[in-house]
């Protein structure tokens, strides 16, 4: 599975349920030509999501970025993107179909690092140095000193916007494009759930837990090159169900967004 399209790229007519919203429609299209299957249910499921970001009037900030919900009926297609830069792809490595279902999501396993996804996203396309926001929902937490997910495509050493969903016992970082005054870290306490590293103006960054605040700094951020890539890297052992990748979120909607993702997920059955 690899090259998943961007919306720029569709050239099947979708088939339009009734009063669904056109990005539902649209990734339905796109998840049946990357050979997935969407089942009725789970076209009401991200209707009701979408329809509800927009609902709470945090869809047009949203969508300037990339969402990913894991949501299709089987592994073919899980990696279509709900929404993703035009004539951007992202690009499996190494995941294969038992490594997902729709009842549980993206299961890594034991992978130390050997299963990715990468992308020809620009961190640019996305996000600015000073309004930036990378989250992930897990729906199995396995304590492993590794990370997890990032968005940057050097890990190590050189300034970049870094979140890594899971360090030793469970502590969550996140680096605002410099690794010394933007840096916090918070553990999660072996929970998962939707974890948030953002970078919410030129002085100030936080790391929201299930919708709240759970640290918050004010240190400076420095700039990060156009060309780095999104990326996400796995190397605990934790299930993923959804990411997002764009601009920040306030703690207020941060909180609308985590009750969107949270009831996307029970309708799903794979919540905590």
């Amino acid at each position: 599975m690899s090259g998943l399209r961007g919306l720029s790229g569709l050239t099947a007519k979708p088939v339009v349920a009734s009063g669904e919203d056109a990005i539902v429609t649209d990734w339905v299209s796109r998840t049946v030509t990357a050979g997935g299957s969407v089942s009725s249910s789970t076209r009401t499921i991200l209707d009701t999501f979408v329809k509800g970001l927009k609902a709470d009037g945090i869809w047009t900030k949203m969508s300037a970025g990339f969402i990913l919900p894991l949501a299709s009926n089987a592994f073919a297609g899980c990696l279509t993107p709900l929404i993703i830069p035009a004539s951007r792809v992202i690009t499996n490595s190494n995941f294969v179909s038992a490594d997902y279902s729709l009842g549980t999501g993206l299961d890594p396993g034991a992978a130390n690092g050997s299963k990715l996804l990468t992308s020809t996203i620009l961190l640019s396309d996305l996000m600015t140095q000073t309004n930036a926001q990378v989250s992930a929902y897990q729906n199995l937490y396995r304590n492993s000193p590794a990370y997890t997910f990032f968005a940057g495509a050097t890990r190590f050493g050189t300034p970049r916007l870094v979140f890594h969903a899971t360090w030793s016992d469970g502590v969550y970082y996140w680096d605002c494009f410099d690794q010394g005054s933007g840096r916090l870290s918070r553990s999660n306490g072996g929970t998962g759930g939707l974890t948030s590293g953002s970078r919410i103006s030129a002085s100030a960054s936080a790391i929201y837990r299930n919708g709240s605040v759970s640290a918050s700094n004010s240190g400076s951020s420095s700039g990060f090159p156009g060309s780095s890539s999104l990326e996400m890297l796995f190397e605990d052992r934790s299930r993923y169900t959804y990411f997002y990748a764009g601009p920040a979120l306030s703690a207020s909607e941060e909180a609308l967004h985590y009750a969107r993702v949270q009831t996307m997920q029970t309708a799903f059955g794979r919540q905590v």
